[in-house]
């Protein structure tokens, strides 16, 4: 579409902005006042859409039967399907082309999500994952 790689790149620098912001104060050894905190924790609860993100600790690493990289998966899903970003997009239809990481053999045991400190509810999301994929 015309345009819109100059919107994905206006789109980019903005959360790029954003995020050097967020570093910037995070490291400020003065700290957050508690309503700074408040509003820092609102804005991210509406940038998430309150829902719970993985970090990519690993610790999920070699839980799973398949040897599924859950991490990765994770990652995609949420640039995709949380963030809304195009490299989300783009990753799946990478994962799509290769018939790597295919999240359909995901069998829901369970075992990534126990080793999960943020207790993501993988099964879930590897199954959106694989609709998306499957209709990419």
């Amino acid at each position: 579409m015309p345009g819109e790689s100059s919107r994905n790149s206006t789109h980019q620098l903005c959360v790029d902005r954003v995020l050097e912001e967020n570093a910037a104060i995070a490291s400020d050894k003065a700290g957050l006042t508690p309503g700074q905190c408040e509003r820092f924790v609102r804005a991210f609860q509406d940038f998430s859409k309150g829902e719970a993100l993985c970090t990519g600790c690993r610790y999920c690493d070699n839980a799973c039967p398949l040897e599924l990289p859950i991490y990765q998966l994770m990652g995609t899903y949420q640039l995709s399907q949380i963030f809304g970003l195009p490299a989300g997009d783009e990753q799946l239809e990478r994962l799509r082309e290769r018939g790597k990481l295919d999240a359909t053999k995901c069998e829901a045991c369970g075992r990534c999500t126990e080793k999960c400190p943020r207790h993501i509810p993988v099964a879930k999301r590897m199954k959106h994952l694989a609709e998306l994929l499957a209709s990419v």
